[in-house]
């Protein structure tokens, strides 16, 4: 999304691409980046990503060309007025990436910890947190420099 400033988590990210001098290319970037979409795009689906493939506009920065708010009392409402708008959206011709800020939802998993075992065999409950926080989120355990490059 072209809203940075609604990024947040570790499941969002973005690569930038610079292109060389547009004198030094022959294709143009909007050409590129229409040629690219589709490969990319089949790859975010793959792994259920939501890929958008934008070129930076020439100026301060924008938001997003279209950009439609849905508001109600009743979120049910909102979500299904939401998705009627982003379907009208997909059938225009010349409008691509579409998304919305909807939350997907992501699996969750209960750990329970039998306390007692756990202290039987001298597992603190803090090493059963750190395993977990380091197994799900990852943890920095060493860095390595390497200077022989």
């Amino acid at each position: 999304m072209r809203q940075y400033y609604l990024r947040s988590g570790g499941d969002v990210g973005d690569l930038q691409v610079n292109l060389v001098d547009r004198h030094l290319r022959s294709e143009q970037s909007h050409a590129i980046v229409r040629s690219v979409r589709p490969a990319l795009q089949a790859i975010g689906r793959r792994y259920g990503a939501n890929v958008k493939i934008v070129e930076v506009p020439p100026g301060p920065p924008v938001l997003a060309p279209i950009a439609a708010e849905v508001y109600g009392p009743d979120a049910e409402a909102r979500r299904n007025v939401a998705l009627a708008v982003r379907e009208q959206f997909e059938k225009t011709p010349g409008v691509v990436d579409v998304d919305d800020s909807s939350i997907a939802r992501s699996p969750r998993t209960l750990v329970l910890v039998d306390r007692r075992k756990a202290a039987l065999v001298g597992v603190a409950q803090e090493a059963v947190v750190a395993t977990l926080r380091a197994g799900l989120g990852g943890e920095a355990t060493a860095y390595l420099h390497d200077q022989s490059k």
